[in-house]
């Protein structure tokens, strides 16, 4: 039977950082003989629209469409390959009947990667002297929108981002593989004690650093050719 997996994409710029390597880590998984699929996603990369118009709703139609036509060329049902931020699309997507779902280092809350670029904004403001605080910022992008990281993100997506939780998944598939470059956080090891009760769970660690702030000419090689871990 032939396998097959479909990438759940990082964000913002932290996709463009891992652009490379996700297209290398695909081309050598076809070379195995899996069917793997990386579109973008709606105001991302070379696909139509623009960033500032893209919305949740959008992409869970352009993750299910790739799903179906994955399915359809194939004949089996996809692995779901979660990259950072993409793992936040999987409570959304977890009425597919996916075998199993591949997460290579899962956020775990919208809100608090949200937090993350708005202490960055904040801190390139305070390199420019410009009198401004978390609040005023957080401020703005729920109301009016944001440019944060090069990328104009909207009130409308931010908000719907802050919804976002990892532990909302509540029908899981029956293999979760769970991939990530340090000792899991209280709350990822919470989830993942959790998902171990009702599921095949599992958590590997990786011999390399950030993937998703690194330039492709820094990733370690052996991120690059990732075996196949997920059997079935």
């Amino acid at each position: 039977m032939q396998r097959s997996i479909l990438l759940l994409p990082p964000w913002a710029e932290e996709l463009n950082r891992c652009r490379y390597w996700l297209a290398c880590q695909a081309r050598y998984w076809q070379q195995q003989g899996i069917a793997t699929l990386i579109v973008d996603l709606y105001g991302t990369g070379d696909s139509h629209g623009d960033f500032a118009d893209a919305r949740l709703d959008i992409w869970h139609d352009n993750l299910n469409e790739q799903w179906q036509w994955l399915t359809e060329q194939t004949g089996v049902a996809p692995w779901l390959w979660a990259v950072r931020g993409g793992s936040l699309f999987l409570p959304q997507l977890m009425l597919l009947d996916s075998p199993g779902w591949l997460l290579w280092q899962p956020l775990l809350r919208g809100d608090h990667w949200l937090n993350q670029w708005l202490r960055m904004k904040f801190i390139q403001q305070q390199m420019t002297k410009q009198p401004v605080t978390m609040g005023n910022l957080r401020q703005q992008l729920m109301e009016q929108g944001l440019t944060m990281g090069g990328y104009f993100w909207s009130a409308a997506l931010a908000k719907q981002l802050t919804t976002l939780r990892l532990d909302a998944a509540g029908l899981l598939p029956k293999r979760i593989i769970w991939q990530s470059l340090q000792t899991l956080s209280p709350a990822e090891y919470k989830l993942l004690i959790a998902w171990q009760q009702t599921t095949h769970c599992v958590h590997n660690h990786w011999p390399s650093g950030p993937f998703w702030q690194m330039p492709a000419a820094l990733i370690n090689n052996e991120l690059l050719q990732a075996p196949w871990p997920c059997h079935g």
